[in-house]
């Protein structure tokens, strides 16, 4: 395991998981499996439920500056894109990575140029999870 800091006495990596918004249940999963082999993830949209706000535009700053913060305190970066992103705006968060970590997998297909720079690429899920056991 990518182990990088400290936190509440052990050493762990902080994972930020981005995404398509569709793919929330799906990040709720990797979450899971990820913080049962060791792994903490430190993003947050995934978790936070549907609002009305949503389309006010302090809403839309407040949570993209909580994303950014979740970025700069990750250890390792990975983006999902089996579900293509409709709002692009995982694809802002993987750049925002390119210049914060080394650390940056990417599960999916590739979808831009700057996907080329991810440190290693998976399939899916389960070939990703498999790699970060060992």
């Amino acid at each position: 395991m990518w182990s990088y800091g400290v936190y509440g006495g052990q050493e762990v990596t902080r994972v930020f998981l981005a995404a398509a918004f569709d793919a929330k249940p799906r990040m709720q999963e990797a979450k899971r499996r990820l913080e049962a082999i060791g792994y903490l993830v430190c993003s947050r949209w995934h978790e936070i439920p549907p609002t009305e706000r949503e389309a006010d535009l302090d809403y839309q700053r407040a949570e993209a500056g909580r994303d950014l913060t979740d970025i700069h305190s990750c250890d390792l970066f990975i983006q999902d894109t089996l579900t293509p992103s409709t709002t692009g705006g995982s694809h802002v968060e993987w750049g925002v990575a390119l210049t914060r970590t080394n650390r940056r997998l990417l599960v999916g297909p590739v979808v831009h140029i700057y996907h080329h720079f991810a440190f290693r690429r998976f399939p899916d899920w389960p070939s990703c999870i498999e790699f970060l056991k060992s």
